[in-house]
């Protein structure tokens, strides 16, 4: 007999593996949530470290690392998760800089351990977050505050300054010392005044990471100096040897709108500190650089790229193999510096050779040519070098003094206590050669300026070009040599009351304006001298000029032709190109009328000229009868 069947239906099953693994892994995750929450809600009610302990901690770090006790005057918070971390406000301390008190107040300070170290019960501090950090001149009533000493230390007491190491490398390495086991220390928003800075550090954004012993110690960070942003990149591959005076490789960058520069090399802190590496630096403008530096003084140079090798000793740095742009005058040579600041100067020396120099923008960057009368009473500024001294030889393939073109240049720049000085010893210029010598200085804030200028076997002809009017020599072969000197507070000043001196030699030219005919003439005769105008033959002229201002006075003029001799005095305004000479004219010597060999010279014809140059009015007087 068959057995009836379950008219029940059958619930199916799915026994594959595939789902018995599924359901092993959820039932195993349950477990282990359970067991990891009960283990957390135990160590929350069991947890080792403390506030009070973690707090302690912290003050006694802190206050190892910056070297004097610490005080906390606001709140104190501690957590567990995300990561353990203790968070103070209000926090204080007091310590010392060259010898001087200053005072660190940090708004809010952060400090992260290690979360097994916690678990532990041990208060490991893995990172410092300092927001708001303010290092600046103590309050004297910081000094007399009662504050409670790190833990460890004996509390109670006085916050007295500590005693600062001997040299910078012995508190490099103090500090160094003092951070291990930090491994990071940050910076939000500082602010650092120190004694003696002329602006403050501020918006200082600054990480310092070390993990100590053999690892490498590494800055980053921004801050704003000087009313601009700057950013820091540094590596020190080996922090410890290096401050133990042994060699470590080192590389640093510091950029910003005014520029960047750049150190890669080695070096050894020793003393004296050594360094070796390749330095580069550029800027759009050298004045905007020195001036975010502190040197108010520098005149505007334009751009400035800079490639060296470069060798500190202690306080001498050579810069070997240099590469200069400067302002598209591009140099290689070689430089030497002396930081010691001997007498409260430093001082810069060496030579650099140039393919092209333009010194015409540097005259116009120092004392900038007036373009209107305003211009007359800008205030010349020659506040060169206020504590560096400059000694450098130059040299040019060719160059550019304005308007004049030169070659086969040789100079110096010396820059003494504020007073500048531009020697050209030599240069092929103008058909022939010369050299010039500018000097600027400031005497009690009253700025002078003494120059002079001697050319030989110059082109009258190139000359002439050069000059806005026609002058009165426009062909010959010249010796010319002038000096000026005079009060510079204003091109005003320097026009109204220098004094300057002329000597002129021309030999073979031609004068614009002045036939013989005319000057042999009586009569009103208007002269043309322009730059088209005809213009007589002579052999020789001297002329002797001394000026005060812009009047000049012509102490002797002498020219001779083939028909004779003429000599002339008298004054004229440069400003306003007027004349008021006096002269005369004499013929050649001519034989005697009848017979014999006696031989009689013409009588002097006496002339005047006045007016305007090019187009003033000569008048020639009757010659005198013969005697």
């Amino acid at each position: 007999m068959t057995p009836a069947r379950d008219p029940s239906p059958r619930v199916p099953t799915d026994a594959s593996p595939r789902r018995r693994g599924v359901r092993r892994s959820l039932a195993i995750g349950g477990v282990a949530a359970l067991v990891l929450g009960g283990g957390l809600v135990a160590a929350f009610s069991t947890f080792p470290l403390t506030l009070p302990a973690a707090q302690a901690e912290i003050e006694a770090r802190l206050g190892q690392l910056v070297g004097a006790p610490v005080s906390v005057a606001g709140s104190a918070e501690f957590s567990l998760l995300p990561r353990p971390s203790v968070i103070l406000s209000d926090v204080r301390a007091v310590t010392t800089a060259d010898g001087a008190a200053l005072q660190l107040d940090v708004d809010r300070l952060e400090a992260d351990f290690n979360l097994l170290d916690a678990l532990a019960g041990r208060a490991e501090i893995r990172r410092v977050t300092m927001v708001r950090p303010e290092l600046g001149p103590v309050d004297p009533a910081m000094l007399a505050v009662p504050a409670p000493a790190p833990a460890g230390a004996p509390s109670g007491g006085t916050v007295t300054p500590p005693t600062a190491p001997g040299n910078g490398r012995e508190a490099m390495r103090a500090l160094l010392a003092r951070f291990q086991g930090v491994n990071e220390l940050r910076l939000r928003d500082g602010l650092v005044r120190l004694p003696g800075m002329d602006s403050p550090v501020s918006s200082a954004d600054i990480d310092f990471r070390w993990n100590g012993d053999g690892a490498p110690a590494n800055l980053s960070g921004s801050f704003v100096w000087n009313g601009q942003p700057a950013k820091v990149q540094g590596q020190l591959d080996r922090p410890v040897p290096f401050f133990d005076g042994e060699t470590s490789p080192l590389r640093l960058v510091l950029s910003g709108p005014s520029g960047e520069v750049s150190f890669s090399g080695e070096g050894s802190g020793r003393t004296p500190l050594q360094l070796s590496g390749l330095v580069r630096l550029a800027t759009p403008s050298l004045s905007r650089a020195a001036r975010w530096l502190g040197e108010p003084s520098v005149p505007d140079l334009g751009a400035l790229a800079l490639e060296t090798r470069v060798e500190l000793s202690g306080e001498r740095l050579n810069f070997g193999a240099v590469q200069l742009d400067l302002g598209g005058n591009q140099a290689r040579g070689a430089l030497e510096a002396d930081l010691s600041g001997t007498a409260g100067r430093r001082s810069l020396s060496g030579t650099l050779a140039f393919s092209d120099l333009d010194l015409g923008r540097a005259f116009q960057a120092i004392a900038p040519i007036p373009r209107n009368v305003l211009d007359l009473q800008r205030p010349m500024r020659f506040a060169l070098g206020r504590d560096l001294d400059i000694d450098l030889r130059l040299s040019a393939e060719r160059a550019q003094l304005g308007p004049v073109a030169a070659s086969e240049l040789a100079a110096a720049i010396k820059v003494v206590g504020g007073s500048g000085t531009l020697d050209i010893g030599d240069m092929a210029a103008l058909g022939g050669r010369g050299g010039l010598r500018l000097r600027f200085a400031s005497t009690n804030g009253h700025p002078s300026v003494d120059a002079s200028l001697r050319l030989s076997a110059v082109s009258m002809a190139e000359l002439d070009a050069l000059s806005g009017v026609p002058l009165p020599v426009s062909a010959g072969s010249g010796d010319l040599a002038v000096s000026f000197r005079g009060p510079a507070a204003s091109w005003g000043d320097l026009l109204a009351n220098g004094r300057s001196t002329l000597t002129l030699s021309v030999s073979d030219g031609r004068m614009r304006g002045l036939a013989n005919e005319l000057m042999r003439a009586p009569g009103r005769h208007e002269i043309e001298a322009g730059a088209t105008s005809a213009a007589q033959g002579f052999q020789t002229l001297t002329a002797s000029l001394e000026g005060f201002g812009t009047r000049m006075r012509l102490d002797a003029l002498s020219m001779t032709t083939t028909a004779g001799k003429s000599e002339a005095r008298g004054v004229l305004d440069a400003y306003t190109r007027r004349l008021n000479l006096f002269g005369t004219t004499q013929s050649s010597v001519v034989e005697a009328s009848g017979a014999g060999g006696a031989f009689t010279s013409s009588q002097p014809i006496p002339f005047t000229i006045q007016g305007e140059w090019p187009r003033p009015v000569m008048t020639v007087d009757a010659p005198e009868a013969p005697i």
